[in-house]
């Protein structure tokens, strides 16, 4: 259990030793990588839930240990290498013997605990994953992810766009695979210096056929879920379909179910969130999904090649569950 203390308003925060703590763990499971820059003592205050001087006091603990560097300016950040001699094997013997006494006044065996440990151990020690791939929705992370991971052969894990944004860190130390449509954003998002290849997604064949095959007359309306993947979703259908295309986002719902009703057609892609009155409304509804350019994976496979000859050049990856797939020549709509 965490140490707290009282603050001036009785309410209870963390100690200082309690947060150091949790900075020390964050340190030895890649959430801070070696050299990365520590967020705020202010943001840290906030997440942890306790006052700034006592992060403060965590952070100064941990300076005195060499674990982080402390610049007034600056701020901190993680050492380059954690020293030895904090005592790792007594201090995790400590921590084994807390766990397996509560686990055994909850009545359950020596065995089940043995397991419990074994689990975990193989999971910790499991090797990080020399590459991410990030998608915005699950649906192409299970069919883009498994057809890369198929036709790299190196370990790949999948990561959600939403995942990344809400903790950058998670693609420390890994090469970042994502599809040029949301190439853009990804690159404003990981750490400075992590290497991104681009993968080109294309239309399923399935698609191309549906839309190719819709008669000259139709009338066709593109649904997207903002102004962006409208005008990419429109493009790509008239691409493909020898009839004129209307595009409608559902910022706007209301006019998108007016034309949906009119159409003789609805095209969106796998990723769109239709609602299901306009679904309803569709006379014949058109899912475009997206598949691998298997022909352009050279790079990908180079870049992998390369870190596996040199690991150190990867840094400290956090091996955690993600998902995702991503990729298109012309731009994959989300």
């Amino acid at each position: 259990m965490p140490d707290y203390e009282g603050s001036e308003t009785s309410q209870l925060t963390l100690t200082a030793q309690a947060v150091e703590e949790a900075l020390e763990e964050r340190i030895l499971t890649g959430t801070y990588a070696p050299g990365s820059t520590l967020p705020s003592v202010r943001a840290l205050a906030a997440e942890l839930g306790t006052s700034p001087s006592t992060v403060s006091r965590a952070l100064q603990g941990l300076e005195r240990r060499r674990w982080v560097n402390v610049a007034d300016r600056r701020g901190a950040s993680v050492a380059s290498t954690i020293p030895q001699g904090d005592e790792p094997v007594e201090r995790a013997a400590d921590a084994l013997r807390v766990l397996a006494t509560q686990w055994r006044l909850y009545g359950r065996s020596a065995e089940d605990f043995r397991g419990l440990v074994d689990q975990v151990v193989a999971d910790a020690f499991r090797p990080p994953p020399a590459a991410f791939f990030v998608e915005c929705n699950l649906v192409d992370v299970a069919t883009v992810g498994g057809q890369l991971q198929g036709s790299i052969g190196f370990q790949i894990e999948s990561l959600l766009l939403a995942q990344l944004r809400g903790d950058p860190a998670s693609a420390t130390g890994a090469i970042v695979l994502t599809s040029f449509f949301h190439l853009a954003e990804v690159r404003g998002i990981v750490p400075l210096g992590t290497e991104i290849i681009p993968l080109n997604l294309v239309p399923s064949e399935e698609a191309m056929r549906a839309l190719s095959e819709l008669a000259r007359d139709a009338s066709v309306v593109a649904i997207g879920q903002d102004d962006r993947t409208t005008q990419q979703i429109a493009g790509l259908a008239s691409h493909y379909a020898l009839t004129a295309v209307v595009g409608a986002s559902l910022a706007d719902p209301v006019h998108a179910a007016a034309l949906a009703a009119d159409a003789d057609v609805v095209v969106v892609t796998n990723a769109t969130q239709l609602p299901r009155e306009i679904e309803a409304r569709a006379r014949r509804l058109v899912v475009v999904g997206f598949e691998l350019e298997r022909g352009g994976l050279g790079p990908v496979r180079a870049a992998l090649h390369a870190a596996e000859s040199d690991p150190a050049g990867l840094g400290v990856g956090r091996a955690a569950g993600r998902q995702l797939t991503n990729r298109t020549g012309r731009r994959r709509p989300g």
